[in-house]
């Protein structure tokens, strides 16, 4: 029967009834102070607007409706339109077609998503696509493996098969995230560098390039440690950056065989490489190979970023080191031997 209702807002903040406001005032007062709000209160708020349905001509109108965005449909289509896989870490990789391999790049993932929503974009909605992203990733077991490069190695014109020769055209189905800085030429010829070689390390020339080239084929097993040796300016380091200017930096690490044995953040480094290349070795022994001979022997490696979280994986680079005087070891067994190669550059 009442004649009129009238809205009261309680001062004591947005969690706080009345009672706890009135437990507030002094028990004498807390008849006016009731009274003046009864005085200051006002009609009841107005009833929301009903959301209007997007208009027929906004593109992004088919990700929302009347309760409003609509993740799994943006997702949907996101994927259609483009190619992500989980990375090493978790992350969400996303597919560059101009490379024609996965890059670790959130800019990408955030034009993803603008390109959807256009001017209806918030970060509330990325971040919704990015968390249903990665769970549709992980389901689907959609993850890049330890090798950055597989089967078939991506070059700048397309992916090769090394064992066939044979040039396939660029394929997000390869989940591949390194890169050769070089197109594939199969009549290219290098005569001044084959005679170089074998004027610096001789009859060895053709079994060192057989070698280091073995960094195409991270799956062969059996792989040694091309050691080069020689004194000061014999070659050495100029055969090195030969084959470092293949590689692109963000796929090569240059960790030594001491770093190896004694800092345990550099084991990390060699994860997602296609190349470990260090020069100038120091002569000072070293005392503990058990990485060295994990790193080689296909075993499953702990590793540590400084940091974050550790994880495992299997060594896929291959390790390139050169010395003036290659370092003594404290190994008794041939397992150290049985995993390095020794290539003489003697002619300074």
């Amino acid at each position: 029967g009442a004649a009129r209702v009238r809205f009261l807002r309680a001062p004591a903040g947005a969690k706080a009834g009345l009672d706890d406001y009135l437990a507030s005032v002094v028990p004498g007062r807390r008849t006016d102070a009731l009274a003046r709000l009864v005085e200051r209160a006002g009609d009841l708020p107005k009833k929301p607007a009903k959301k209007r349905a997007p208009k027929s001509d906004d593109p992004a109108g088919r990700f929302f409706d009347t309760n409003g965005f609509r993740p799994v449909d943006a997702v949907a289509e996101l994927r259609a339109e483009r190619h992500h896989a989980l990375g090493p870490d978790g992350s969400i990789w996303t597919y560059n077609a101009n490379d024609g391999i996965y890059v670790d790049d959130p800019h990408a993932l955030v034009a993803g998503t603008r390109d959807l929503l256009g001017n209806r974009y918030r970060g509330l909605h990325h971040r919704t696509v990015v968390e249903l992203l990665g769970a549709d990733l992980a389901q689907a077991d959609r993850r890049l493996p330890d090798a950055p490069i597989g089967r078939l190695v991506p070059v700048r014109n397309g992916l090769l098969d090394v064992r066939t020769r044979h040039l396939h055209p660029h394929d997000p189905s390869h989940l591949a995230y390194a890169r050769l800085a070089v197109d594939w030429d199969p009549d290219a010829r290098c005569p001044n560098f084959d005679r170089w070689l074998v004027e610096q390390c001789g009859a060895q020339a053709d079994d060192l390039l057989e070698a280091v080239g073995l960094l195409l084929a991270p799956w062969a097993a059996q792989r040694k440690v091309p050691f080069l040796i020689g004194p000061t300016r014999s070659g050495k380091g100029t055969f090195m950056r030969v084959i470092e200017a293949l590689i692109p930096d963000a796929h090569r690490s240059a960790e030594t065989l001491h770093a190896i044995a004694t800092n345990r953040f550099a084991v990390a480094q060699l994860h997602g490489k296609i190349l470990n290349s260090a020069g100038d070795l120091s002569d000072h022994h070293v005392e503990d190979l058990s990485l060295f001979k994990m790193l080689t022997g296909d075993d499953t490696v702990s590793a540590e970023r400084k940091f974050r979280d550790a994880f495992t994986f299997r060594n896929t680079a291959l390790l390139l080191f050169n010395a003036n005087t290659p370092p003594t070891v404290s190994e008794s067994s041939r397992a150290y031997l049985a995993r390095v190669r020794p290539y003489l550059f003697p002619h300074s």
